[in-house]
């Protein structure tokens, strides 16, 4: 795929906004705790029953491991043996979310909710499962009857603000600033730092991050917070200290920090992190999804197969499953396949994806390219329409402009505007200068415009950055060879071969070039 890697994300996360910052460059920048988490919750011992209260502590601690199908099991028999108790129902919502099973997580709140009507928790709980549902009216009318119900309670209002940081930013800042005056804490001063930066003001956004880091200074949600500035800034050493700095990490945290060992050009390192954490969360979809893109990304096809196998056991319809399959299908020239996969991925990516807004406009794109190759100038154009009338209309939030801007291009170039591409790119570079999926736009973009000796030395940046880009080697080895150095480019071939053993691309290559040197046996051998 020139366009990217689908689906790159921490895992399952618990950004109550329903999505973090957009598709490839940092779904999310820093996680925010939810209200309805169970670590605040009473304690479940008290007049439940010895049985109970142990189903009900598993639950919680599958929670914490990131084991959301078991939570779900072990919720769900808590519930049921003491179904008198609203605040087992809400535990059992809450894990229901996180699985993504929301139809379960809707029933779970308001069976809470029919025995306590105006518990906090249960309708934060249930509006936060509408907001990830994209039922934004639901979710900001349960909002208000919390705030209404408790005009002066800061957690009301940070609750509320919270949420609607995503659906309307302006409405959250004021509430945010409401519960502020009432009790500053550093953890509402990072979420007014996120609405001034959805709306547009980034030095008023670093002023309240400054804040917290004063207030908290070893509060992991504000290291998180400080490791996502620099993550956005392309600083991924210092993001990843900072974040090697919080003690007692959480699954969450690690998986923060497998998601910046790959935009480092880390792929190892992220791949075994990810693959720890999959395998200690049994259920964990996300995890599972993430650790088979980070084998992916090593061209170790066989290696994320399990993970593959896992994610498709517990949810087939998943997007980012048929996302992933999508494009190792079309890496080993299965197009139909792809497409058809591409295409599955499109009809049940949920109305607020995770990865944010882009993510959508990405699989067109690669529905786009998929038609191309097939000759589909029909299926092409429709594609490629879809998705430029979708980049027009997307608002992000500041962090992630240079995915959008990339995105954009993508577009720009495939429309015959190299001019405008040309212009994104740069602007998308000088805002996250270490962005291996602009860069190989730019380097494309260039080899089209006639600068052969600038794409060489783009494609040779991505190298330092990913020493095993498939793209970035095949790319080189079509330029040596059109140079007439095909010494270097059997070299870069051949590299990307012992990098990429199931992508049938550089094979083809190696193949044509031994080809015109008539070398045939050696030709026959990449052929076939």
């Amino acid at each position: 795929m020139v366009l990217g890697v689908i689906g790159r994300t921490f895992g399952q996360t618990y950004d109550v906004s329903g999505g973090g910052s957009a598709s490839q460059s940092s779904p999310q920048t820093s996680k925010t705790q939810q209200t309805d988490a169970p670590q605040s919750g009473p304690d479940f011992s008290w007049g439940s029953g010895i049985q109970v209260a142990r189903q009900a502590r598993a639950a919680q601690d599958a929670l914490k491991k990131g084991d959301y199908s078991a939570a779900v099991s072990y919720a769900d028999q808590a519930a049921k043996s003491a179904p008198q108790n609203p605040e087992l129902w809400f535990l059992l919502g809450y894990a229901a979310r996180l699985a993504e099973r929301y139809p379960l997580s809707i029933d779970s709140f308001n069976h809470g909710l029919k025995l306590r009507p105006n518990s906090v928790r249960g309708l934060a709980g249930l509006a936060q499962t509408y907001a990830k549902m994209g039922r934004d009216q639901e979710a900001e009318q349960l909002l208000k009857k919390v705030v209404e119900a408790n005009p002066k309670d800061a957690n009301s209002l940070q609750l509320a603000g919270e949420l609607m940081l995503s659906s309307d930013p302006k409405a959250a800042l004021d509430l945010l600033q409401r519960a502020e005056a009432v009790q500053p804490t550093a953890h509402t001063d990072l979420l007014i730092a996120h609405a001034y930066e959805r709306l547009g003001q980034p030095e008023e956004s670093t002023r309240y991050l400054n804040r917290a880091k004063t207030r908290a200074p070893r509060d992991p949600e504000v290291l998180r917070a400080v490791a996502g500035q620099y993550r956005d800034q392309g600083k991924y050493d210092e993001a990843l200290a900072t974040l090697q700095a919080i003690p007692n990490k959480t699954t969450d945290v690690l998986a923060e920090m497998a998601y910046t060992y790959q935009l480092a050009g880390k792929q190892q390192e992220a791949a075994t992190l990810y693959t720890r954490l999959a395998k200690a969360a049994k259920g964990n979809i996300g995890l599972e999804l993430s650790a088979a893109q980070a084998w992916v990304n090593l061209g170790q096809t066989d290696a994320a197969r399990p993970f593959l196998d896992a994610a498709r056991q517990i949810d087939g319809n998943n997007y980012r499953l048929h996302a992933i399959l999508g494009g190792l299908a079309e890496s080993e020239d299965r197009l139909q396949e792809a497409g058809d996969e591409y295409k599955l991925a499109m009809q049940n990516v949920p109305p607020r994806p995770q990865e944010g807004p882009l993510y959508p406009i990405e699989l067109r794109l690669n529905l786009y390219e998929i038609d191309v190759r097939q000759d589909d100038a029909a299926g092409a154009k429709q594609e490629l329409d879809a998705a430029t009338a979708a980049i027009r209309q997307v608002h992000v939030p500041e962090q992630s402009r240079p995915e959008m801007l990339r995105l954009r291009a993508v577009v720009e170039s495939a429309a015959g505007d190299f001019e405008a591409a040309n212009r994104d790119l740069k602007e998308a570079l000088a805002l996250a200068p270490g962005n291996v999926n602009s860069l190989m736009n730019l380097g494309s973009l260039l080899w089209k415009m006639g600068q052969k000796d600038a794409a060489r030395d783009t494609f040779t940046k991505i190298l330092e950055l990913d020493k095993n880009n498939r793209q970035a080697l095949s790319s080189l080895g079509y330029l040596a060879r059109d140079a007439g150095d095909t010494k270097l480019a059997e070299t870069y071939f051949s590299r990307a071969i012992a990098a990429h053993p199931r992508d049938y691309a550089p094979y083809l290559a190696l193949g044509d070039l031994y080809t015109a040197e008539r070398k045939f046996p050696q030709a026959e051998s990449n052929y076939e």
